[in-house]
């Protein structure tokens, strides 16, 4: 920082705030000291001096006017002792942060943000979402299984057509009629007595072991007598 840089910004601050004219004469007079010392990091000024360069004639207008520096953030004290006069140091403020300056001012710059600054320091907030209902885990199989307590709902019956009927026929190797079976239960509604039928493949499996699908066979699955062999030998 330069002697030029502080007065500016000790003059720019001033455009939009309030300080006493004893703060502001102490200011420009420390300045003129430090730049006198060769700008050390901090310089011993006694109060008799201090009010001897600034015209000041009473030490408590000397302590007001300094205090009022320290709180706008322009300089930092440390109070001297006896043989050992007070002790001062210089901040520079740049967008509302002191920085305070150093015996090398442009390469070593201590940044201190002070009590009054806390006010403009912006909180972010992060937020997280967080998936929930996740469907449970398919096993590779492809079967599906529901986690405890879940309800499933029951697959919707589908009449089956004649091909479908027959190809079952064949895979378990029943002597089933399947355009017989077909169209008895297309008669009666896909009812199994007086329940909707849930699964015609078990219904095809009760008139194979009944013997339902012989030729005049009841719908209790009773056979009249003529067995499957005789009713085909009788097409031959």
């Amino acid at each position: 920082m330069t002697y030029i840089d502080l007065l500016n910004d000790f003059n720019q601050w001033l455009e939009s705030n309030a300080l006493p004219t004893h703060s502001q004469l102490m200011y420009y007079k420390l300045l003129h000291v430090f730049n006198r010392a060769g700008w050390p990091e901090t310089v011993q000024v006694d109060n008799l001096r201090m009010m001897a360069m600034t015209g000041v004639e009473s030490t408590h207008a000397i302590v007001r006017a300094r205090d009022k520096l320290v709180e706008a953030g322009f300089i930092s004290f440390s109070k001297g002792k006896k043989n050992c006069p007070n002790r001062y140091s210089l901040k520079y403020r740049v967008e509302n942060v002191t920085v305070s300056v150093t015996e090398n001012d442009t390469e070593n710059v201590t940044v201190s943000v002070t009590e009054n600054d806390t006010e403009n320091v912006t909180h972010i907030k992060t937020k997280t979402k967080t998936k929930t209902n996740i469907p449970p885990y398919i096993p590779p199989t492809g079967e599906y299984n529901p986690p405890p307590g879940a309800t499933t709902r029951q697959k919707r019956f589908t009449p089956p057509t004649v091909d479908e009927v027959a190809a079952y026929v064949v895979e378990k190797g029943y002597t089933v009629d399947s355009c017989r079976f077909v169209d008895y239960y297309t008669a009666n509604g896909w009812k199994v007595g007086k329940n909707p039928m849930r699964d015609w493949k078990a219904a095809v499996r009760t008139w194979a072991s009944s013997g339902s699908q012989q030729k005049g066979g009841n719908a209790n699955g009773k056979p009249d007598g003529n067995t499957y062999g005789e009713r085909i030998g009788h097409y031959l």
